[in-house]
């Protein structure tokens, strides 16, 4: 229920793309919905299904771009990428 355009005009000036993903609840925002957001600011975004997939090809292109990964979103996702990454 957070102000997605508020979030991600934010968010954007710091991020040198985004990977949308799921977080396993119901309430959670469809992953398109926050990539169009970040794309309308000018950001590469994607799409992925899963926090598991969404980590992955976050750490890959974070990797090819040599910067970090910051998973936000929900305490929900926050709890699914703490147990992603052990």
């Amino acid at each position: 229920d957070k102000p997605l355009d508020e979030v991600a005009r934010a968010l954007a000036p710091v991020a040198a793309g985004v990977v949308a993903c799921r977080a396993a609840t119901p309430r959670a925002r469809e992953p398109a919905e926050i990539a169009a957001a970040f794309a309308g600011l000018g950001l590469p975004a994607s799409v992925e299904p899963d926090s598991t997939r969404g980590l992955w090809r976050a750490r890959v292109l974070a990797g090819e771009l040599g910067v970090s990964v910051l998973a936000t979103g929900s305490l929900f996702l926050a709890g699914e990428v703490l147990r992603l990454l052990g």
